[in-house]
């Protein structure tokens, strides 16, 4: 799948018809660095990696009638422009990875021929944050009996029993090399719902009751709870002090521990500078 989804929903498929994409400069990345020149020989030390604020143009083909053609320029206009007259990002995805952009421009490569049924056009994308995210949601749900644990029945006598970790969700997998910025919602009814993972507690104090929920989001240095009518109540200074809530998730495998009287949902973002690739 590669399409631009803006926000609010719509979507330009440029991989079906009357649409052909070519994404060869889209796909590659560049990174800037900064250098720290040695003064005692030749060389230097290359730091400070980053990419910054790109523009990168995109080619699409139109093959079709010319009134088709018109109609799929005239949509990827309307589309893209949602968003430009909003201030706002929308998102660009190749299969499962999307980048935030927005559309600034547009050159026509090819002129209408009422015997050639094809167009093609260069559009430049905007891209603030120029890194692919990939998000992995997992679902942690809340048991009905929260107050015991599973005994494990071993085939000889003990004189005491080994009992199963009531707090434990077992492991969170964050399958990508680098640390991952996260979302976390925490579902009511909770009482100061804390959630340690790999060690390190996200806690809030607040009492969420039957349909609110809490919202933490790494990216933004987000923390809010959501009522029933959908308002949003900052708890920036009702979050713990000593253990940052919005610590990346690490990369590899970390144990979740929480108390299961309430369910959330950790949504990771896994960022790339190209997009992942994969044969589907």
């Amino acid at each position: 799948m590669i399409c631009y989804r803006n926000t609010a929903g719509a979507e330009i498929h440029f991989m079906e018809h009357p649409y052909m994409l070519d994404i060869t400069d889209l796909a590659g990345f560049i990174m800037n660095y900064d250098t720290n020149l040695y003064t005692d020989r030749n060389g230097g030390r290359i730091e400070n990696f980053s990419i910054g604020v790109i523009e990168k143009p995109i080619t699409v083909g139109f093959c079709g009638s010319n009134a088709e053609i018109m109609a799929a320029m005239n949509r990827i206009l309307e589309v893209t422009q949602y968003d430009v007259q909003r201030n706002v990002a929308g998102r660009f995805y190749i299969d499962d990875s999307y980048i935030l952009c927005n559309l600034i421009g547009s050159e026509a490569n090819t002129i209408f021929d009422p015997d050639i049924e094809f167009a093609e056009k260069t559009y430049t994308l905007a891209i603030s944050y120029p890194y692919w995210c990939t998000e992995k949601t997992i679902d942690y749900f809340p048991e009905e009996d929260a107050s015991g644990g599973e005994y494990l029945d071993y085939p000889h006598d003990y004189p005491y029993d080994y009992r199963m970790d009531d707090s434990s969700y077992g492991i969170l997998e964050n399958d990508h090399y680098a640390d991952s910025d996260f979302q976390m919602i925490v579902y009511g009814p909770a009482v100061n719902p804390m959630v340690t993972i790999g060690g390190h507690p996200y806690q809030v104090t607040v009492t969420l009751y039957d349909n609110e929920y809490m919202l933490i989001d790494s990216r933004t240095s987000k923390v809010v709870r959501v009522m029933t009518d959908g308002t949003e109540v900052n708890l920036w200074n009702y979050r713990a002090k000593q253990n940052s809530i919005f610590r990346k998730i690490p990369a590899g495998n970390s144990a979740v521990i929480a108390d299961k009287t309430f369910g959330f949902t950790i949504t990771l973002f896994q960022e790339r500078s190209e997009p992942k690739w994969s044969l589907s």
